[in-house]
């Protein structure tokens, strides 16, 4: 299946990466509909679950929670096609440097 193998190939990544002694973070993007409603879709924790159980040698990283706790979710997304908004990546960013720094 589709999953299946994007596992296998994110393992084969990853298996290279540990060898050559570099760090893997795979960082799950939370959709705009989900963060507005504050209702993670079940594929999407599926996909997460599936993630965390077999991808070996990467830390698996969900800013769903932060972004649905934002003040006002719907700045972080442009409107028009719902990509992250300049506000929307600083508030990545920021969540992210907890795990690089």
């Amino acid at each position: 299946t589709g999953i299946d193998l994007m596992i296998h190939n994110l393992n084969l990544m990853t298996k290279k990466a540990s060898e050559d002694g570099v760090e893997v973070f795979i960082v799950l993007a939370p959709s705009s509909t989900e963060v507005r409603s504050g209702i993670q879709k079940p594929q999407n924790k599926k996909v997460k679950e599936e993630l965390l159980s077999r991808v070996v040698s990467a830390e698996i990283i969900d800013p769903f929670e932060v972004f649905k706790k934002h003040s006002n979710p719907k700045i972080l997304f442009h409107s028009c096609d719902a990509h992250f908004s300049s506000q929307g990546a600083k508030h990545l960013a920021e969540y992210l440097s907890n795990f690089l720094l």
